[in-house]
C-alpha cells in the first residue's frame, strides 16, 4: 500500500481524528442505560377484606399428608403411621348483614388413605403404597359441616353444626374450624405495609386465651393484570394441656383426670390471597379470597395414662405428629340460585 500526502489525505486524517474525538466525548457523556430490574412490589396496600357477596359459591380442595401416632392406626410408642386425607369444601354465602356474612361450609368429598411409604420431600406418593381407607362422607359431614358468621376481616363470630359428639383428642387442629384453612388470616383494621406483621386471636388451632397465638406478615405483592396476588407468611402456635376422664372426654377438673396430654403444636407456611376487587375512592378496602397455600403442622406431645397391664401405674409416651397441608381454590360447580360464583383459579387444579 502506498501512502500519499496532500489535501485529500489531510482531509481524511482530520475526519478520522474528529470521529475518534466525537466518539470519545459521547462515550464519556452519553447516559448508560440502567439494567432492567423486576418491577418492585407496591410499598403499601389498602386495608384488606374477604369478598363476601350474598349467593356467591366457592370451592376448595384441602390435601393433608400426616405422619404420626393416630389411633387406631398407630398407638403412642409404636412406629408412626402415614396418612393422606383429601377434603373438598363447598362454601355458600347465605346472607350478609351488620353482624357479618353467614357462610355454610359443606364437605363434598372426603378421602382417607394409609400409606405404606412416607411421601417424598416434594409430596409425591408411590401409588403402589397407597391403601384406601373408606369412610362414609356422611361421617365427615357430621363433624365438619358448619355454618359460620364471619366478618369481612375474616374473624369468626360463631360456628354451629349438628354434631354433639365431644372432642376426644387435641392434636392442635380444631376440627370444627378446619374450614379456616381456606381463610386462615384475619386482617387488621388498617392498611397493611409490605413486610409488616400483625396478630390475631383465633384460627385453625382454635381460640385459647394465653395459649394460642397467630402471626402474619405481608411478604410480597405481585400485580396480575387487573388483580393483585398477595403472599402472606402465616405462623401459629398452640400450647396443649388436655385432661381426660375415664370415658376419654376432655375435662378441666384435674382431680378426675385419668389421662393427660401436654405439648405444643406449631403451624407455619405461606398463603396467597388474590384481590378480586380493586379499591375505588369510596371503598374502604381491597377484597378477595385465598387462591392457594402451603402449611406445615408439627405437634410434639407427651401422653400420660394408666398402664393397660397395671392400671394402678401410669406410663408416659411421646407423640409426634407432622402434617403437610395444601389448599387450592377450585372452580365451583354451577348451582341453581348461585348468582355470583367466585372466579375460578387461574391455575389448573391439581
Amino acid at each position: 500500500m502506498i501512502f500519499r500526502s496532500g489535501p485529500t489525505c489531510r482531509a481524511i486524517s482530520l475526519a478520522l481524528l474528529g470521529s475518534w474525538y466525537l466518539n470519545g466525548v459521547l462515550a464519556q457523556k452519553a447516559p448508560v442505560p440502567a439494567p432492567r430490574t423486576k418491577e418492585a412490589s407496591p410499598p403499601v396496600v389498602a386495608r384488606l377484606a374477604y369478598d363476601w357477596k350474598p349467593g356467591s359459591v366457592f370451592r376448595y380442595r384441602i390435601t393433608g399428608l400426616f405422619q404420626g401416632n393416630f389411633p387406631p392406626f398407630a398407638q403412642p410408642g409404636s412406629p408412626p403411621a402415614n396418612l393422606k386425607a383429601v377434603l373438598e369444601y363447598v362454601g355458600t354465602v347465605k346472607k350478609v348483614d351488620e353482624k357479618g356474612a353467614e357462610v355454610s361450609f359443606e364437605v363434598d368429598r372426603a378421602d382417607l388413605s394409609l400409606l405404606e411409604k412416607e411421601p417424598g420431600p416434594d409430596g409425591k406418593i408411590d401409588p403402589d403404597s397407597e391403601i384406601p381407607f373408606p369412610i362414609p362422607t356422611s361421617q365427615a359431614q357430621k363433624t365438619l359441616n358448619v355454618t359460620a358468621i364471619i366478618r369481612p376481616d375474616g374473624s369468626v363470630v360463631s360456628v354451629t353444626n349438628n354434631d354433639t359428639t365431644p372432642i376426644r383428642a387435641d392434636l392442635g387442629i380444631d376440627l370444627r374450624k378446619l374450614f379456616l384453612l381456606i381463610l386462615p388470616v384475619t386482617f387488621p383494621d388498617r392498611p397493611v405495609k409490605l413486610n409488616e406483621e400483625w396478630q390475631h386471636a383465633d384460627g385453625v388451632l382454635g381460640q385459647k386465651e394465653g395459649r394460642v397465638s397467630y402471626r402474619n406478615r405481608l411478604v410480597e405483592v405481585t400485580p396480575e393484570g387487573k388483580r393483585l396476588l398477595l403472599a402472606i407468611q402465616h405462623d401459629a402456635e398452640s400450647q396443649i394441656a388436655d385432661r381426660k376422664d375415664k370415658e376419654g372426654r376432655l375435662i378441666e377438673d384435674a382431680a378426675n383426670a385419668v389421662e393427660t396430654v401436654e405439648g405444643k403444636a406449631v403451624v407455619t407456611g405461606k398463603m396467597f390471597f388474590t384481590v378480586t376487587s380493586r379499591a375505588l375512592p369510596k371503598q374502604e378496602a381491597l377484597s378477595g379470597m385465598v387462591q392457594k397455600g402451603q402449611l406445615q403442622l408439627t405437634a410434639r406431645l407427651k401422653r400420660t395414662a394408666p398402664d393397660p397391664e397395671k392400671p394402678e401405674e401410669k406410663q408416659t409416651a411421646d407423640i409426634a405428629v407432622k402434617a403437610r397441608l395444601s389448599v387450592q381454590a377450585m372452580a365451583p360447580a354451577r348451582q341453581p340460585g348461585a348468582s355470583n360464583a367466585a372466579p375460578s383459579s387461574p391455575e389448573k387444579d391439581r
